[in-house]
Protein backbone atom coordinates (compact mmCIF):
# COMPACT_ATOMS: atom_id res chain seq x y z
CA UNK A 1 0.00 0.00 0.00
CA UNK A 2 2.67 2.70 -0.90
CA UNK A 3 1.61 6.06 -2.15
CA UNK A 4 3.41 7.75 -4.11
CA UNK A 5 5.39 11.40 -3.22
CA UNK A 6 2.77 13.73 -3.98
CA UNK A 7 -0.22 11.12 -2.83
CA UNK A 8 0.96 11.16 0.67
CA UNK A 9 1.53 14.59 -0.29
CA UNK A 10 -2.05 14.67 -1.01
CA UNK A 11 -3.58 12.46 1.58
CA UNK A 12 -1.37 15.12 4.51
CA UNK A 13 -3.08 18.01 3.42
CA UNK A 14 -6.17 16.39 3.37
CA UNK A 15 -6.10 15.12 6.38
CA UNK A 16 -4.85 18.86 8.16
CA UNK A 17 -7.96 19.94 7.05
CA UNK A 18 -7.34 21.76 4.04
CA UNK A 19 -10.70 21.21 1.22
CA UNK A 20 -10.01 18.45 -1.42
CA UNK A 21 -9.17 20.78 -3.86
CA UNK A 22 -6.94 22.61 -1.92
CA UNK A 23 -5.38 19.79 -1.05
CA UNK A 24 -4.61 18.37 -4.85
CA UNK A 25 -2.98 22.19 -5.17
CA UNK A 26 -0.91 21.81 -2.33
CA UNK A 27 0.15 18.35 -3.58
CA UNK A 28 0.14 18.55 -7.38
CA UNK A 29 0.09 22.46 -8.21
CA UNK A 30 3.56 23.83 -6.93
CA UNK A 31 4.30 25.55 -9.88
CA UNK A 32 0.60 27.02 -10.31
CA UNK A 33 0.85 25.72 -13.88
CA UNK A 34 -2.67 23.34 -13.49
CA UNK A 35 -5.96 25.02 -13.73
CA UNK A 36 -8.93 24.44 -10.89
CA UNK A 37 -10.93 21.89 -12.91
CA UNK A 38 -7.73 19.31 -13.73
CA UNK A 39 -7.27 20.00 -9.56
CA UNK A 40 -10.68 19.28 -8.94
CA UNK A 41 -10.55 15.95 -10.95
CA UNK A 42 -7.52 15.30 -9.36
CA UNK A 43 -9.01 15.96 -5.69
CA UNK A 44 -11.98 14.03 -6.81
CA UNK A 45 -10.00 10.39 -8.33
CA UNK A 46 -7.46 11.09 -5.09
CA UNK A 47 -10.24 10.34 -2.50
CA UNK A 48 -11.51 7.32 -4.51
CA UNK A 49 -8.26 5.33 -4.89
CA UNK A 50 -8.47 2.36 -2.65
CA UNK A 51 -4.98 3.20 -1.20
CA UNK A 52 -5.36 6.78 -0.24
CA UNK A 53 -8.80 6.41 0.98
CA UNK A 54 -7.66 3.43 3.24
CA UNK A 55 -5.13 5.40 4.22
CA UNK A 56 -7.50 8.35 5.29
CA UNK A 57 -9.82 6.01 7.02
CA UNK A 58 -7.24 4.23 9.15
CA UNK A 59 -5.73 8.22 10.48
CA UNK A 60 -9.23 9.06 11.03
CA UNK A 61 -9.41 6.14 13.39
CA UNK A 62 -6.86 6.53 15.15
CA UNK A 63 -7.98 10.39 16.02
CA UNK A 64 -11.71 8.83 16.97
CA UNK A 65 -10.05 6.06 19.33
CA UNK A 66 -7.80 9.36 20.92
CA UNK A 67 -10.99 11.44 21.58
CA UNK A 68 -13.04 8.59 22.92
CA UNK A 69 -10.28 8.06 25.18
CA UNK A 70 -10.51 11.68 26.20
CA UNK A 71 -13.84 11.93 26.72
CA UNK A 72 -14.23 8.84 28.81
CA UNK A 73 -10.92 10.50 30.74
CA UNK A 74 -13.28 13.55 31.10
CA UNK A 75 -16.49 12.00 31.75
CA UNK A 76 -14.53 10.09 34.66
CA UNK A 77 -13.19 13.20 36.09
CA UNK A 78 -16.55 14.69 36.42
CA UNK A 79 -17.92 11.71 38.10
CA UNK A 80 -14.95 11.79 40.59
CA UNK A 81 -16.66 15.56 41.81
CA UNK A 82 -19.90 14.98 41.57
CA UNK A 83 -19.51 11.34 43.85
CA UNK A 84 -16.30 12.25 45.52
CA UNK A 85 -14.70 9.39 47.78
CA UNK A 86 -14.65 9.66 51.55
CA UNK A 87 -12.44 12.09 52.75
CA UNK A 88 -12.04 14.03 49.23
CA UNK A 89 -13.53 17.49 50.32
CA UNK A 90 -15.59 19.27 47.17
CA UNK A 91 -16.86 22.56 47.34
CA UNK A 92 -20.55 22.88 46.69
CA UNK A 93 -20.66 24.90 43.89
CA UNK A 94 -18.10 22.51 42.02
CA UNK A 95 -20.13 19.68 42.67
CA UNK A 96 -23.69 20.90 41.81
CA UNK A 97 -21.83 21.78 38.28
CA UNK A 98 -20.23 18.40 38.09
CA UNK A 99 -23.67 16.92 38.34
CA UNK A 100 -25.41 19.05 36.03
CA UNK A 101 -22.93 18.36 33.62
CA UNK A 102 -23.43 14.57 34.09
CA UNK A 103 -27.14 15.40 33.62
CA UNK A 104 -26.61 17.26 30.55
CA UNK A 105 -24.31 13.84 29.34
CA UNK A 106 -27.17 11.43 29.83
CA UNK A 107 -29.52 14.34 28.23
CA UNK A 108 -31.52 14.55 31.33
CA UNK A 109 -32.47 18.16 29.95
CA UNK A 110 -31.97 20.19 27.06
CA UNK A 111 -30.86 23.81 26.84
CA UNK A 112 -32.35 25.99 24.19
CA UNK A 113 -31.39 29.55 23.33
CA UNK A 114 -33.49 31.75 22.07
CA UNK A 115 -33.01 35.76 20.84
CA UNK A 116 -35.03 38.40 21.54
CA UNK A 117 -33.05 41.02 19.87
CA UNK A 118 -31.45 42.46 23.02
CA UNK A 119 -29.24 38.97 24.29
CA UNK A 120 -29.79 35.09 24.50
CA UNK A 121 -31.85 33.87 26.95
CA UNK A 122 -31.12 30.39 28.07
CA UNK A 123 -33.88 28.31 28.80
CA UNK A 124 -33.75 25.13 30.40
CA UNK A 125 -36.40 22.66 29.03
CA UNK A 126 -36.60 19.32 31.03
CA UNK A 127 -38.06 16.24 29.41
CA UNK A 128 -41.80 15.30 30.41
CA UNK A 129 -42.78 13.22 33.10
CA UNK A 130 -44.97 10.69 33.46
CA UNK A 131 -48.55 11.38 34.47
CA UNK A 132 -48.87 8.60 37.08
CA UNK A 133 -50.48 10.42 40.33
CA UNK A 134 -52.96 12.24 37.47
CA UNK A 135 -53.65 8.71 35.95
CA UNK A 136 -54.51 6.97 39.69
CA UNK A 137 -56.98 10.00 40.66
CA UNK A 138 -58.40 9.84 37.08
CA UNK A 139 -59.25 6.06 37.89
CA UNK A 140 -60.22 6.68 41.63
CA UNK A 141 -62.62 9.54 40.37
CA UNK A 142 -64.16 7.04 37.91
CA UNK A 143 -64.42 4.45 40.77
CA UNK A 144 -66.53 7.35 43.23
CA UNK A 145 -68.67 8.11 40.46
CA UNK A 146 -70.10 4.66 39.68
CA UNK A 147 -70.38 4.06 43.73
Amino acid sequence: MELTTKQEDFKNAFISGLAPIDAAREAYNKDGKINNNTLSQLAHDNLRLPKIKAAIDMHRAKISEKVENRAEDILRAVQALAYPAEGVVVQNNDRLRALELLGKNKAMWIDRRMGDGDGVQIFIEQPPRPVINEAKSIKSKKIEDEV
